[in-house]
């Protein structure tokens, strides 16, 4: 079966007025009737040309909208994809590859006794608990420092090119930061503590946080509320 031919009619009304021209006996009266099949076919033809590029614009918006809410889309589960759910910061699996790719410093930081909160007041006032506690912590680091919940109360802040010492400094103003108001969380007014441990972060961001982790076990075996440094 051959293809459907949208402007065969204009092609067979081509060939006849192209006949009527090329007899030389063909009269007044042909040339105006092969003048008048053209320029009817001619109207139609405008007009379905008209029809097929209005189909075309209006195909082309949609494609383009199509798109926009794809792009969207993506960049919405790209988000999801490497953000906590809850406050917002980078998700356990981002900031371990961010600090995979850096150097300098991280600082660990957990909640003091944060399953009381939620034991006492409830899971609800537990999460309002994280989420100002995130708003803090945020507040206090400088532009390059990333921040990210690595599950439960435990969060880890990748500090690129800073010092030891300039990272326990930064921990220990985050940890002012977080005790020196009280948290208002449910209704409830609560005394909301930080103990971290700070450590150097080269090129195995894993023993990385193994050194911070072993210091910020012995800021909670030394009392909580306090910055260790790894040794």
């Amino acid at each position: 079966m051959s293809d459907f031919d949208l402007f065969a009619m204009e092609t067979l009304a081509a060939d006849a007025s192209r006949q009527v021209l090329a007899n030389p006996h063909a009269s007044a009266a042909d040339y105006r009737q092969a003048l008048g099949t053209l320029l009817t076919h001619f109207e139609r033809l405008v007009r379905e040309t008209r029809r097929m590029i209005s189909q075309s614009d209006r195909r082309e918006a949609e494609m383009n909208q199509l798109n926009a809410r794809l792009g969207e889309l993506a960049r919405r589960l790209q988000y999801e994809a490497t953000h906590d759910g809850l406050t917002g910061v980078l998700n356990r699996a981002a900031i371990t590859d961010r600090a995979e790719q850096l150097m300098g410093a991280v600082i660990l930081l957990d909640i003091d006794h944060f399953k009381r909160i939620n034991d006492h007041h409830g899971h609800p006032c537990g999460d309002a608990t994280l989420i100002e506690l995130t708003r803090r912590v945020l507040a206090t680091l400088p532009a390059e420092a990333m921040l990210g919940r690595l599950g439960g109360e435990e969060f880890l802040v990748v500090c690129p090119g800073m010092r030891l010492g300039e990272a326990a400094i930064l921990a220990e103003t985050v940890r002012e930061q977080v005790a020196g108001q009280p948290f208002t969380a449910g209704g409830h007014a609560l005394a909301v503590s930080i103990s971290a441990g700070v450590a150097l972060l080269m090129a195995d961001a894993h023993s990385a946080y193994q050194s911070a982790d072993a210091a910020l076990y012995r800021a909670k075996s030394g009392g909580r509320n306090r910055v260790e440094v790894a040794r």
